[in-house]
This record gives structure tokens, C-alpha cells and sequence, in this order.
């Protein structure tokens, strides 16, 4: 039983360890849109919707989309109207998700035309 739990043990060890080197070398592209006042709903929704699109580029591990939470402190910025987070292992992946017809696509069709502004973080985990 103890030969068990100490296999048992070492295997969640390992696992944790691999999985933490792979946290390590993440990328996170976490991209803000504010709507143009003339947007309708509609096209902020399909905003959101079809940011599924994104999710199935070679590369990307993994998207989420929404909308800010609003909020009264005074840090947080909730005045924008969709958020957008991709993951990617590495640095060269993320470029090449950039390049790519979908994601091209995805900005022209939904993004620029109703976007007043947009800001874009880009994040190397350690």
C-alpha cells in the first residue's frame, strides 16, 4: 500500500512538474475592443460569437471571449466593451496565429469596423 501512494504521489509530482514548465513558457495575447457609439448590439454580439473562429487556428491552446465586469474600483478598467484571451505555447506560435487568413478575417469582419479603439497586451510567462 505504501509502494502505491508513493507511486501515486510521484506521478502527481511529475505531472505538476510538467505542467508548471508549460505554464512557464505561455503566452497569453489578451486583446480589449471599444465599440464605436454607432455599433449596434448585434455587432458587438457577433463579435463575441464568432470569436469562436479563433479558437480552432493551428496554435492556439486556448480563447475566451466576453464582456468587462463592471466594477467601482478604482484600478479596473470596465469602460471597454468585449475582451478577447488567447494562449499559445510559445512566442513564434502566436506570431504565426497573427498571420493567419482566420484571424485576418475575424479583425476585418468583425473587429474593424466596429471597434473605437482597441489595445493589445502580449504576455511571456516565466
Amino acid at each position: 500500500m505504501l509502494k502505491f501512494r508513493l507511486t501515486k504521489l510521484l506521478a502527481v509530482t511529475l505531472l505538476l512538474s510538467l505542467l508548471s514548465v508549460q505554464a512557464s513558457s505561455a503566452v497569453s495575447h489578451i486583446v480589449f475592443v471599444w465599440a464605436k457609439e454607432d455599433a449596434s448590439k448585434e455587432d458587438i454580439a457577433a463579435m463575441i460569437s464568432r470569436a469562436e473562429m479563433l479558437s480552432k487556428i493551428a496554435g492556439v491552446n486556448s480563447m475566451k471571449v466576453g464582456t468587462a465586469v463592471p466594477s467601482d474600483r478604482s484600478t479596473v478598467d470596465d469602460s471597454y466593451d468585449v475582451g478577447i484571451t488567447l494562449s499559445f505555447d510559445t512566442v513564434d506560435a502566436m506570431r504565426s496565429y497573427l498571420k493567419h487568413p482566420e484571424h485576418i478575417k475575424y479583425v476585418s469582419t468583425y473587429v474593424k469596423p466596429y471597434a473605437e479603439n482597441l489595445l493589445v497586451y502580449d504576455i511571456e510567462h516565466n
